[in-house]
């Protein structure tokens, strides 16, 4: 039997199909191979496989009318993530916003299920607990270990965004798990969370997240630096605070 565990609306809820449309929402097909668990993760028309033990690849959609680069609008199309961490946006843009926020912070084990059996077993399957009669785990190891590894397909992705917004506080709630992803560069123009920030003056993401290792004079892919951009944006406080951090003013300048 394959089982399903589907977000929707930011509630997670379970059922027993072989198989999904999705139209709405997240949803996750959990099917067991001996210790194994596999997953595929959609919301709208998006897909994330999961197997433990093995690399790992999200598929998403860029949705027209949703992103811009200049003055253009970026065509609707899809967004690969790999299982090597490399994105490949077939239009250009960056991966979804609000597919990264939300996978980044899943978690199985708040899923509500259609059928309560459902949800029985796929969290015995995950711990490996086939014992009826305990008590079934609302924390458990490797329930985390699941957790961690369909969050960390979106972790770098929500840093971006939580860095373009200026949103410190949620871009603290993630470090605070972890700096993996805070180098994370998007597809198109290899842009950092940090230049991100710095493109748009929010000098106390900037700080937090140099704060927790990324990389002061890491370059986008023509050349440009945070320090850079936010000079010519005129960001002065930003620049101070890049300039005090490290940031190398010689290498500012697009190459």
């Amino acid at each position: 039997m394959r089982q399903c565990l589907g977000l929707a609306n930011h509630e997670l809820m379970l059922t027993a199909r072989e198989s999904v449309v999705c139209s709405r929402g997240m949803a996750v097909h959990w099917s067991t191979v001996g210790s194994l668990v596999d997953a595929v993760l959609c919301r709208r028309t998006s897909f994330v496989s999961v197997e433990t033990g093995k690399l790992f690849e999200s598929l998403t959609m860029i949705r027209a009318g949703t992103q811009t680069y200049g003055d253009d609008w970026i065509p609707a199309g899809p967004a690969l993530r790999d299982g090597h961490g490399v994105e490949h946006m077939k239009n250009g843009g960056f991966f979804p916003p609000e597919v990264a926020e939300l996978g980044a912070s899943v978690r199985v084990q708040d899923a509500e299920a259609s059928w309560a059996e459902d949800k029985i077993s796929i969290i015995r399957e995950i711990v490996q607990d086939h014992d009826p009669l305990t008590e079934l785990p609302t924390e458990h190891w490797r329930l985390d270990e699941v957790n961690k590894a369909v969050r960390g397909l979106y972790r770098g992705a929500a840093m971006y965004s939580y860095a373009m917004d200026g949103e410190t506080d949620e871009l603290r709630k993630l470090l605070a798990e972890g700096p993996e992803g805070v180098n994370y560069q998007s597809a198109s123009t290899k842009e950092t969370p940090l230049f991100i920030a710095a493109a748009y003056g929010h000098t106390a993401a900037v700080q937090l997240l140099v704060q927790h290792g990324a990389s002061v004079n890491q370059a986008v892919s023509d050349g440009r630096t945070p320090v850079w951009i936010s000079a010519m944006r005129g960001y002065t406080e930003t620049v101070k605070v890049l300039a005090d951090l490290g940031a190398d003013v010689n290498q500012a300048d697009i190459d």
